[in-house]
């Protein structure tokens, strides 16, 4: 739970109390979190996270930074305090600055200890030199656009690690080839790290096509109907890798490509579940329900239609993109959401603003990490 805690000076502030202590309790670590103009003019919130010994993530709070009010402006003071007054207890807290579409733009960290019977305080700062700079490790934090150590005194590690990880958009990028090609090239996300894991769909409009996936990447699952071809692929980035991905084609054809990188998501067994359905002529996309053996997976679908329309997604789902080739009548769209429980997900039907034709749909869930990181 987070409690209001009174304002300091012009701070605002979150009582990340890890219990049901007070405010005012005398074994705090308080965290300070400045954050430099440039680095908030994408920014649309803020989000803190905590843990604590168990690796039970304690607090997980969004606040609204473009709102009129906002929920919160910087400076903003996060006073936290170990259960039972147990100094030797330990934090790992997590502040993200947010975008458009929750786009992660810079994170700062704490993994601390305490004092007993001190109110001690530790400062970050997000600078526009960490914006985007997403690759530091899980004892680390971003100062001047360089990885540090997040580790404040006393602190014995290791920590135990929070799990599980929740999965979170990175960035999305897709490509349009409205005339036939016999080939087709996808850029990779560029806030992507090593790391993430990216999900590509492929749409060609024609079939019998032989799609060659790029070096790398594994498909999930293909499916045909009518004149369209769906194949969706999944590929861990690592070091090193291109910046685009290239699908080639055995014959020429009107093509799509959507790809959606994803951060916190099991680089060892990313997939944990997928399905397909084609879908006879309707203005309507059968999506079929999703099995996960895993709680807190993302949710993807892709659609695509046989025909020029904007797509309407499921309730609850995300749009990540809706796009179409026009007048060569080719459709696409990606949509996203977090599972909760393991077991039976209804994702729901999408539709479409006007049109029927046959379609496709594909749905993958992505597992998350086992909680290297909050």
């Amino acid at each position: 739970m987070i409690r209001r805690c009174p304002a300091v000076a012009a701070a605002a502030a979150i009582a990340t109390c890890l219990a049901s202590a007070s405010c005012d309790a005398p074994t705090q670590l308080v965290v300070l979190l400045g954050a430099e103009p440039a680095a908030l003019s994408e920014a649309l919130a803020l989000r803190v996270r905590a843990c604590n010994d168990e690796r039970q993530i304690r607090v997980d709070r969004t606040l609204a930074l473009a709102t009129d009010p906002p929920d919160v402006i910087f400076p903003v003071r996060v006073p936290t305090h170990p259960r039972d007054e147990d100094a030797s207890r330990r934090l790992d807290l997590v502040a993200d600055l947010l975008g458009s579409g929750d786009e992660l733009l810079a994170r700062q960290r704490v993994v601390g200890g305490y004092v007993a019977g001190e109110i001690r305080e530790v400062a970050r700062t997000f600078d526009s030199a960490c914006v985007r700079k997403l690759d530091c490790g899980r004892l680390e934090t971003c100062r001047a656009g360089a990885c540090e150590s997040a580790v404040e005194p006393p602190l014995v590690l290791p920590m135990a690690p929070c799990a599980p990880a929740q999965i979170s958009l990175r960035g999305v990028e897709h490509r349009i080839e409205a005339t036939a090609v016999s080939s087709i090239e996808l850029s990779i996300p560029p806030m992507a790290v090593p790391g993430d894991v990216i999900v590509a769909s492929v749409d060609v409009r024609t079939r019998p096509v032989l799609v060659t996936r790029p070096s790398g990447w594994e498909l999930v699952w293909r499916d045909e109907i009518s004149t369209v071809t769906k194949s969706t692929y999944v590929r861990v980035l690592a070091a090193g890798d291109p910046a685009t991905a290239t699908w080639t084609f055995d014959v020429p054809a009107i093509a799509i490509g959507v790809a959606l990188a994803y951060s916190g998501v099991d680089a060892a067994q990313p997939v944990d579940s997928a399905i397909g359905q084609p879908n006879d002529s309707s203005s309507t996309f059968g999506v079929p329900p999703v099995m996960t053996t895993v709680d807190a997976a993302m949710i993807v679908a892709f659609f695509t239609m046989q025909f020029s329309v904007d797509v309407l997604v499921p309730e609850g789902m995300t749009e990540r993109v809706d796009v179409s080739t026009g007048a060569s009548n080719l459709s696409s769209a990606a949509a996203d959401r977090l599972g909760e429980r393991a077991g039976t997900i209804d994702v729901g039907d999408a539709t479409t603003a006007g049109g029927a034709s046959p379609n496709i749909v594909h749905v993958v869930a992505l597992r998350p990490a086992g909680g290297p990181s909050i």
